[in-house]
C-alpha cells in the first residue's frame, strides 16, 4: 500500500502515470494497466481508477477471458495487448483511443474472436505491417469489425481501406 508507483487490486498490476486533468474532477491519478493474471476468468475495469494505457501484454495469454470492454479514460494501447487470448470473443475499444501503437499485435493469436467494436466516427489509422505473409495467420480472419455508420467509414479514406483488407465491417446505426 506503500508503493507510489504501483497498485494492485484483486491481483491485477497497475502502474501509475501522471496527474491527469479530467474535466470536472480536477486532476486526478492517471495509471497504465501493467498486468493481468493469465488466469483470471474475468476482468472489470476498477471504477475508482482514472487509466490511460493498456501496457504491452497487458492481457496477454488469458486464455479464460471472453469479453474485454476498454473505458472511455483510455488513450492508447500499446503492443500485443490481447496476445494469444484464446477464448476472447469480443472487444470494444472507445473512440478515446487515439493511439494504436503497434497495431498489428493487438490480436495476434486470438482464435475465437468474432467482434470487434471500435466506436470511432472516423477510421483510426492502422497498419497491418508484415515482413513475412506468415504473419496473416496471427490475425482473427472471422472476426467481424462493428463501426458507426459515416461517411468516412463507408466511403472514404486510406485508414478505412487499411482496416477493410482484415475485416468483415459491419456498421452499426446509432
Amino acid at each position: 500500500e506503500e508503493n507510489v508507483k504501483f497498485k494492485s487490486i484483486n491481483g491485477v498490476l497497475y502502474e501509475k502515470d501522471k496527474s491527469v486533468w479530467v474535466t470536472g474532477k480536477g486532476y486526478v491519478d492517471g495509471y497504465y494497466l501493467n498486468t493481468c493474471p493469465p488466469n483470471k476468468k474475468t476482468y472489470a475495469f476498477p471504477d475508482d481508477l482514472y487509466i490511460t494505457t493498456l501496457r504491452s501484454r497487458c492481457f496477454s495469454d488469458c486464455q479464460y477471458l471472453t469479453e474485454i470492454v476498454i473505458p472511455e479514460t483510455v488513450t492508447a494501447l500499446e503492443s500485443a495487448v490481447f496476445a494469444r487470448c484464446t477464448a476472447l470473443k469480443s472487444v470494444t475499444i472507445p473512440a478515446s483511443v487515439v493511439n494504436f501503437n503497434h497495431g498489428t499485435n493487438f490480436w495476434y493469436s486470438n482464435p475465437a474472436m468474432e467482434k470487434l467494436h471500435l466506436k470511432h466516427k472516423t477510421p483510426p489509422s492502422w497498419y497491418f505491417q508484415t515482413s513475412s505473409s506468415n504473419l496473416l495467420g496471427y490475425l482473427p480472419t472471422s472476426c467481424k469489425l462493428y463501426v458507426p455508420y459515416t461517411d468516412e467509414w463507408e466511403y472514404s479514406s486510406t485508414n478505412r481501406n487499411n482496416w477493410s483488407k482484415y475485416f468483415s465491417i459491419q456498421y452499426v446505426y446509432e
